[in-house]
């Protein structure tokens, strides 16, 4: 598909892709460090966090499934 042509659902659920794998990897450093020093995580940051991706790849997931109409094509059909 060229760039010219992408709709606006397309290139929400590109962001929060993106918004999400930065989210994951923040998260994801986070725990590492933690495990380095041996400091303990709250349960509250992996509350936030999970809330946070769950928001995230849900809503590219659903403006994925609103871009493609459900799986119909342009004919509806």
């Amino acid at each position: 598909m060229r760039k010219g042509n992408r709709d606006i659902q397309e290139i929400r659920e590109i962001v929060l892709l993106c918004l999400g794998c930065g989210v994951f990897a923040v998260w994801s450093i986070a725990v590492l460090t933690a495990l380095f020093f041996g400091r303990p995580m709250d349960a509250q940051v992996h509350a936030v966090m999970l809330a946070a991706e769950t928001g995230l790849f849900g809503g590219a997931y659903l403006a994925g499934r609103k871009a493609d109409r459900n799986g119909k094509d342009s004919n509806g059909a």
